[in-house]
């Protein structure tokens, strides 16, 4: 779920920096940084001001990296309110959102199977300066993998709740559910890959 969008396509600069530990099979890890927005045209205003936000995001996890493995990722994203207009007109408000996801990933069969699993909750206020509730959203998501030299199969599944906001989105969006189905597979003693994919969305599944 943190990786579902593009997160950075409507920034004109990201500065930051991370690490990783590893350590018999435990991995520990931090990033950090900020975004400037970019000023873009809306259907309101002209143009939108930029404006600084810091994410700070950590993970640790326990696994092998293309084995059986349990993750668990902490993002918080804040815009520095000194650096928005104070012009009462613009509707940029200083917003924040903090997200927590869980991940696993297990080897089954003959281990040529994959299956992964993936839950993420998020915290958004639209507004910090301002006393309003903040708005909860849940996604869930799970992936089986099969794969051998000659291609690889994947079938995939995923629930974004209404009110759920990932790491770039700017605008709530109603629950909706997709499914994807793709494949690869190499012919030709490797000369020649196919693939392929197809996939189905609904948006709105609660009718609110």
């Amino acid at each position: 779920r943190l990786r579902q969008r593009d997160d950075v396509g409507d920034h004109a600069g990201v500065l930051g920096g991370g690490a990783d530990l590893v350590r018999d099979g435990w991995y520990v890890g931090g990033v950090a940084g900020r975004m400037r927005q970019s000023i873009r045209r809306d259907t309101i205003h002209a143009v939108e001001p930029q404006f600084e936000r810091n994410v700070v995001a950590g993970r640790v996890g326990l696994g092998k990296p293309l084995g059986d493995a349990v993750e668990f990722v902490v993002m918080r994203a804040l815009d520095d309110r000194g650096s928005l207009p104070t012009d009462s007109l613009l509707r940029v408000t200083p917003a924040a959102n903090t997200v927590f996801e869980a991940r696993a990933r297990k080897a089954v069969l003959d281990s040529g199977t994959t299956v992964h699993v993936e839950a993420a909750l998020s915290r958004f206020d639209r507004n910090v300066a301002a006393d309003a509730p903040t708005v909860s959203g849940l996604a869930l998501g799970t992936r089986i993998e099969r794969r051998s030299p000659r291609g690889e199969v994947g079938f995939a599944v995923d629930y974004t709740g209404g009110g759920f906001q990932s790491f770039g989105n700017s605008e709530l969006a109603p629950d909706r559910i997709e499914g994807r189905l793709n494949g690869r597979r190499v012919l030709q003693e490797g000369r020649l890959r196919l693939g392929g994919a197809v996939g189905l969305r609904r948006d709105d599944i609660s009718g609110t």
